[in-house]
């Protein structure tokens, strides 16, 4: 399930040290982190513009490519968007909301083994919706599609952002989709603001993308506790600190790094941007 949002600000010249972080974290060759595949945005630190939604099947290639690190034809990525961002601004926001490991699709770098396949089609039907249901709530509430976007997203995922933009109908959201319905109806309106780290919080990483990668200690704080506490959290009428607690039952090895969790305050910890 997509629950995680990883967030991180960057200057031109951390684009490299920032798309390495995202491949630790996100790489589709081990089970450490998350899944490759997800959603992406780019936004202004300073307003909190959204600037670009997308979609990938492998964050850290797709990362790349946009900041001309890996060759990729300009029509195809946003590489002169981000070139031209950079030629008047400091810093760009980057965010990628994610999914646990076991979620991996197939991709051109990855093991092709039987479950990807099997789990492939489901698994990106999942992303398109989302990916349409952020690109609509922006347009809904702005009045226009991101800059740097072309289109709009999936209809799926376009439909789910009217109900919650117009407050009707929220019940016939599941008969739209599975697991995007879900995310959608418990954060409503704030889920984009997620993306931007000022809004549905409890699904913001505590820590940036680069200290995720820098700090084991803390990226198991959020992905072997919290990425399962929130998706607790999405599936029912549960808090995210009821989540939590509702996790020993599974396995009672989570009680000290849940007690570790709250000892150091690291759910109220602010981040360095």
């Amino acid at each position: 399930m997509l629950v995680t949002v990883l967030t991180d600000v960057y200057r031109q010249f951390e684009a490299t040290a920032l798309g390495d972080a995202l491949d630790d974290l996100c790489s589709p060759n081990d089970n450490y982190g998350w899944s490759s595949a997800g959603i992406y945005a780019f936004w202004r630190p300073d307003n909190q513009e959204v600037l670009y939604i997308g979609l990938a099947n492998d964050l850290s290639i797709r990362f790349r490519q946009h900041n001309g690190l890996m060759k990729c034809d300009p029509k195809c990525c946003k590489v002169n968007e981000t070139a031209a961002f950079f030629a008047s601004e400091d810093k760009l926001g980057f965010s990628v909301f994610v999914q646990s490991p076991l979620m991996q699709t197939a991709t051109g770098r990855s093991p092709k083994d039987a479950v990807a396949f099997v789990l492939n089609e489901q698994i990106k039907q999942d992303v398109r919706c989302h990916e349409g249901l952020f690109i609509e709530l922006w347009r809904l509430f702005s009045g226009s599609i991101p800059p740097w976007n072309k289109v709009g997203g999936a209809d799926e995922g376009r439909a789910l952002a009217k109900l919650l933009h117009d407050d009707v109908g929220i019940n016939d959201m599941a008969a739209i989709a599975s697991e995007p319905t879900a995310v959608a109806k418990r954060f409503g309106k704030d889920l984009l603001k997620a993306l931007t780290r000022k809004g549905a919080t409890e699904i913001v990483a505590k820590s940036t993308i680069r200290e995720l990668s820098g700090n084991p200690y803390w990226e198991g704080h959020e992905e072997q506790i919290l990425h399962a506490a929130r998706m607790i959290m999405v599936m029912s009428s549960k808090s995210l600190d009821e989540a939590i607690d509702s996790l020993p039952q599974m396995h009672s090895s989570y009680r000290e790094r849940i007690d570790a969790i709250r000892n150091e305050g690291y759910l109220i910890r602010s981040l360095p941007y």
